[in-house]
């Protein structure tokens, strides 16, 4: 920086030079002295500017700085090389790399990220029914039973301030009252009754069944999160791991690649399309993460497909989506889903209206029968089709609907805001 000054001051000695010479008699030299005066002078101005603005502009993030990271709470949060940034969801605090940009990292590093951001999750059951590992709900038809006691899944650190991300069938195994616990270490059970040690205790938040999340939390503000990548990034064959508490033994890293993308299991039109992977899945990893190369999540490992005809078939809800489910779980204790504001019927590859909402924006302008042709410029052939384009907006947000009139042809690009479905 002092060559930038010293530079900058020589062109301007030179410059009252120039004036001194054509002020003074001709051939008569500039006084040196003067020159040298006026440098000292702007270096001192220069200096004494530059340290005013840095006190301005830092000063609001001045108790952000020192050495240790910050509450991921916050609006601000840290790199690794603690730069700041706002790579953050909007209002849920959770860290967000869109870009994904960097080198790739091994799975030794992968593991050395982010060991200390997975947690193991037992669910004790309300009753004295003993739920076996993995044996969770619906999802008992995939994962078969083991051995009897508390349901055990795994989960993720999304915040610094005790919020952890799992499955909804984890945490709802063992019904409205079962006490939830969180483990940092292998889960040991005592021999002589159902005590774990090590664990703590959590609380839940919010869940949404359908789309199988939750949020829980523990009274910690210590913890360190996992950062999310953006799962429309991932390509098949992408190399990928998962980590989690398969069987209670805690921080098992596995490895593989992605096998397939937006794969469809259940025939609920609000659920989700999977990531597929072959890396190894197992009971109690539910609610664990699975990572891109650069150990960022960009999945939360859900089902594994348990068939002694079929091998290495898990499936991830994409990261793209858990991070906006989760960041309303924490905000409202449910996921709010939006809606236009119409009710639509697939009439021969086409999506028909059947019927408009008075509070919708297409209210003044679609009527019975007219057909929904795209979404933000995103054609649409069926309900299914709708939904899956409408999840990718929360409530509040503006999409353009293009709508052709059955009565005359028109087709038109009407702005809708989405608004909460069910919500009076």
């Amino acid at each position: 920086m002092s060559n930038r000054f010293e530079n900058d001051d020589k062109k301007k000695v030179m410059y009252d030079c120039k004036v001194l010479r054509d002020m003074n008699s001709p051939g008569e030299r500039c006084d040196e002295a003067t020159g040298n005066k006026k440098k000292k002078n702007y270096i001192i101005f220069y200096l004494s500017l530059s340290a005013i603005l840095i006190t301005v502009l830092m000063f609001p993030h001045l108790k952000k700085l020192p050495g240790a990271l910050n509450k991921v709470g916050d609006k601000l949060c840290f790199n690794p090389d603690n730069s700041l940034t706002n790579n953050e969801s909007p209002g849920s605090g959770l860290i967000v790399n869109s870009e994904s940009a960097g080198t790739a990292m091994s799975a030794a590093q992968i593991y050395e990220k982010n060991v200390k951001s997975v947690v193991g999750i037992l669910v004790s059951p309300e009753a004295d029914d003993s739920y076996g590992f993995g044996g969770f709900d619906d999802f008992s038809e995939f994962f078969g039973g083991g051995k009897k006691g508390p349901a055990l899944g795994s989960g993720m650190v999304i915040r610094s301030d005790g919020y952890i991300l799992t499955n909804a069938h984890v945490v709802s195994a063992g019904g409205n009252n079962a006490k939830i616990r969180v483990a940092f270490k292998e889960i040991e059970q005592q021999e002589d009754d159902d005590d774990f040690s090590d664990t703590e205790e959590a609380e839940l938040i919010g869940m949404d069944k359908t789309i199988d999340l939750a949020v829980i939390k523990i009274n910690r503000n210590d913890l360190i999160p996992v950062t999310f990548g953006n799962s429309d990034n991932i390509a098949i064959g992408s190399d990928v791991c998962t980590m989690g508490y398969p069987l209670g033994l805690d921080k098992s890293i596995t490895k593989g690649i992605v096998s397939g993308l937006n794969r469809k299991i259940s025939q609920d039109i609000w659920s989700t399309t999977y990531i597929q992977t072959d890396a190894a899945i197992n009971p109690g990893n539910s609610g664990g993460p699975l990572f891109n190369d650069k150990g960022e999540v960009i999945g939360v490992n859900t089902i594994k497909i348990a068939e002694s005809s079929a091998d290495n078939l898990g499936f991830a809800i994409p990261s793209n989506e858990a991070v906006n489910v989760a960041g309303a779980l924490i905000e409202h204790g449910y996921f709010p889903r939006p809606m236009l504001g119409i009710t639509v019927v697939d009439k021969k590859g086409s999506v028909r209206i059947k019927d408009v909402d008075k509070r919708s924006d297409l209210s003044n302008f679609a009527e019975r029968g007219d057909e929904i042709l795209a979404i933000n410029g995103k054609n649409v052939n069926s309900n299914k089709d709708l939904v899956s384009e409408i999840k990718k907006f929360k409530i509040g947000d503006r999409v353009n609907v293009r709508i052709e009139k059955r009565s005359t042809g028109e087709k038109r690009d009407i702005p809708v805001r989405l608004f909460e479905a069910n919500k009076k």
